[in-house]
Order: structure tokens, then C-alpha cells, then sequence
């Protein structure tokens, strides 16, 4: 970073996370330090407002922080993808699951998240568009997708990551036992065709695809031009369902019924409309899907990824 002081454009989203732990917009600006930042705050009030604010606001921003969780993340990332990628992103996530953060060792302390806007380590971040949409770690379909987008914002603010596993376990179990179906699809990937019909099927800039299912991490690079896909089918009944995921969860993909490789574009045409969970918001009604991945489109403020992986140096800002 530069020694004036720092043009900071924060994004700040009421309603991320616990009542109980959300830091208010004045603790948020104390972790500023005002001799080395110029902040400016701004709330938004709807989904699509983090993207909206940062287009309006960010021409100067030396930096641009989303305080929220993987939603307000995702719209701070599109964002600064559409004004060009000039500004640093960086993550204080305050949200009730905080995937994105921790797949990337983003800390859970705030403190510790400036922290990293301090150090000044920059990493680049491959990030994708998904038709119309943006994504940053996940566009996905099939049983359990729909839990981020289905458990009321209510029960998220009063039990943060356990309300996901009682809308999953409880209130939706049904609802994702009845999503056990195969999905006529036809993809092509990377250029190559592939039909037939899938149960479940993801594509991720992560180190898992939905709660259950972890990738080995030194198998997942954020910064390579390539997302994870994720294909699962000829399940013949929902018994199936967890010898399953117990392969998956010990990464074996070997046969037929699983196909997991790493893509750079895909496409995809569904015989009935679908719906997706796309970074962990609803996007429904879907009957053809264009996914490129933009290799290194965003500059985010990390510890490169994660000490476990003891890889990419990055660069200081």
C-alpha cells in the first residue's frame, strides 16, 4: 500500500449473522485506524445493493471491504469486477456461515481481518458469470442447495450457522428428500459435450460444494482460471444418498456415477426449469446456464490463501 492514507469504501449489511455478535457501523470504523484510512461506510438494504453502492462510490477507493457475509461479499466482488478490478477487495465476514472467508483463511476476528488490510498482501481471485448473474464461490443444484436461501432471515439472526442445520434436518427435510430426482441435462465443458440425466451438480470456486461436501484443499486453486465442477448420477433411490457422500467426503471420484474435474466454461440446457443456489442466494426458474470463469479479475486482501497451503507469496500492494 501507498504511504498516504488509504481510501477506504466500506459496505457494510445490517442484517448479517447473529443480532447477538453483529458489530455496529461505529465498532466497525474503530478498527480503522483514521492516520492510515479515509473510510466511508455505507448500509445497504436489499441483496443487490453492495454491487450498486461500490459502482456509484468506489472510482477512488483504494480499497473496498464488504462487512457481511458471502452475499454482501459477492456483491462487493461484482462490483469492483464491473468498475474495472482497480481497488483491493477485502472480507470482515459477519455473516452466519462465512464459507467464502474461511475456504480463503479469512479470520473470524475482526481485528484480525484489518489486520490483513494492514499487511497489504494481495492475492489474485478468479471469480465467474453465470448468464446475467455473478458468482464467487458456488453456483449449484440438486438436494440440500436450497438451504442457504430457504432459512429465514429470522432464524439466521437469532442462531447464525445453526439455524441452516435446523431448516436442513428439520423444517426442509422433506423438501430436500423430494430433490433426489434426476435432472435431464445436457452440458457442454470446455467444449466437450456431455448428456444424461444428474441428481446433483455444482461448480465452485471453493473447498467444498454445499455444507457436506469438502474438496482436499491442496487439490483447489482460487487463482488458476478454473472452477471445481461437481456431477452426481444414477442415484437409483435417496438410500443412496449417504454411501454417497461418504465418497465424496473421503474424495473418492472413481466410476461412473461421480464426475468431478476443473473447468473453465460450461454450459448448460435443462429439460425442466431449475433452480440454483448461487453464492447462497435463490436464483430460480433457470433452463439454460452459461458459466465463464475471469482468471485473477479481483485483487483480494489475504493471507494467501491459507497457511495450511503454504503457497502463493502474492504480492504487497
Amino acid at each position: 500500500m501507498n504511504s498516504e492514507r488509504l481510501k477506504t469504501l466500506i459496505v457494510y449489511n445490517p442484517l448479517a449473522g447473529k443480532n447477538s455478535t453483529r458489530p455496529s457501523p461505529e465498532e466497525v470504523m474503530m478498527l480503522f485506524d483514521p492516520s492510515r484510512y479515509d473510510c466511508r461506510l455505507f448500509k445497504t438494504e436489499l441483496y443487490s445493493d453492495a454491487a450498486e453502492i461500490v459502482r456509484l462510490n468506489s472510482s477512488d477507493a483504494d480499497v473496498v471491504v464488504a462487512v457481511g457475509g458471502d452475499g454482501t461479499f459477492n456483491g462487493v466482488a461484482q462490483g469492483v469486477f464491473e468498475c474495472g478490478g482497480k481497488s483491493a477487495v477485502a472480507y470482515l465476514p459477519t455473516g452466519s456461515t462465512n464459507d467464502v472467508a474461511n475456504a480463503l483463511g479469512i479470520p473470524s476476528k475482526l481485528s484480525d481481518a484489518v489486520g490483513l488490510i494492514d499487511a497489504g498482501h494481495i492475492s489474485p481471485l478468479d471469480v465467474a458469470t453465470v448468464n446475467d448473474r455473478f458468482c464467487v464461490y458456488i453456483a449449484g443444484f440438486g438436494p440440500g442447495m436450497a438451504v442457504s436461501y430457504t432459512t429465514p432471515r429470522s432464524l439466521k439472526n437469532r442462531l447464525g450457522y445453526s439455524a441452516y442445520m435446523l431448516n436442513g434436518f428439520v423444517f426442509s427435510l422433506a423438501k430436500n428428500v423430494a430433490e433426489v430426482r434426476p435432472r435431464k441435462v445436457r452440458f457442454v465443458i470446455d467444449g466437450e459435450p456431455l448428456e444424461g440425466e444428474f441428481f446433483f451438480g455444482a461448480v465452485s470456486n471453493s473447498t467444498g460444494a454445499g455444507g457436506m461436501i469438502k474438496y482436499d484443499r491442496n487439490d483447489v486453486e482460487f487463482d488458476d482460471g478454473k472452477f471445481e465442477l461437481l456431477l452426481i448420477k444414477d442415484l437409483r433411490n435417496v438410500f443412496e444418498v449417504v454411501p454417497m457422500i461418504k465418497r465424496l467426503l473421503t474424495h473418492d471420484y472413481g466410476g461412473e456415477k461421480i464426475i468431478y474435474r476443473k473447468v473453465s466454461s460450461l454450459t448448460a440446457d435443462f429439460e425442466e426449469p431449475e433452480n440454483f443456489t448461487l453464492d447462497g442466494e435463490e436464483y430460480s426458474g433457470v433452463t439454460h446456464l452459461e458459466l465463464q470463469v475471469r482468471k485473477q479479475a479481483i485483487k483480494l486482501l489475504s493471507p494467501g490463501f491459507g497457511p495450511e497451503k503454504g503457497r502463493g507469496e502474492g504480492k504487497k500492494a
